[in-house]
């Protein structure tokens, strides 16, 4: 199965001058950060959509948080990215430096090979 997504910078496609696309694992990667960076009722007409990690970022920055945070994500894509099956989610803090790493490891459905994904948060005002 084929996943085609628009990037965020909707930049185009130097030879066909055309608006680039995505595709499958580089297409649901963006899907996954769109839901977790999304706050709830930050949609007008989908309040429910989105994760609340960004109100925990401004927690002090611990194992508990940590997994507060990794509880979210594995809601928010449970609940809102029905193409992938999650196999693991690790949230680690880094508090000297003030972000978490978050690896989530998951099959595209139908799919054979896992795809892992990572990414950084950190509190950005």
């Amino acid at each position: 199965m084929n996943f085609i997504d628009f990037p965020f910078s909707f930049t185009s496609h130097p030879i066909k001058k055309t608006l680039s696309t995505l595709k499958n694992e580089k297409a649901i990667n963006q899907a996954i950060r769109n839901v977790l960076l999304t706050n709830n009722f930050e949609r007008r007409m989908e309040p429910e959509f989105g994760c609340g990690i960004r109100n925990i970022l401004f927690e002090p920055i611990t194992p508990i948080s940590a997994i507060g945070i990794q509880k979210q994500i594995v809601t928010a894509l449970n609940n809102f990215e029905p193409r992938i099956e999650i196999i693991d989610v690790e949230v680690l803090p880094f508090p000297d430096d003030n972000y978490y790493r978050v690896n989530i490891v998951y099959f595209i459905s139908n799919s054979e090979n896992p795809i892992e994904f990572t990414f950084f948060l950190n509190r950005v005002r």
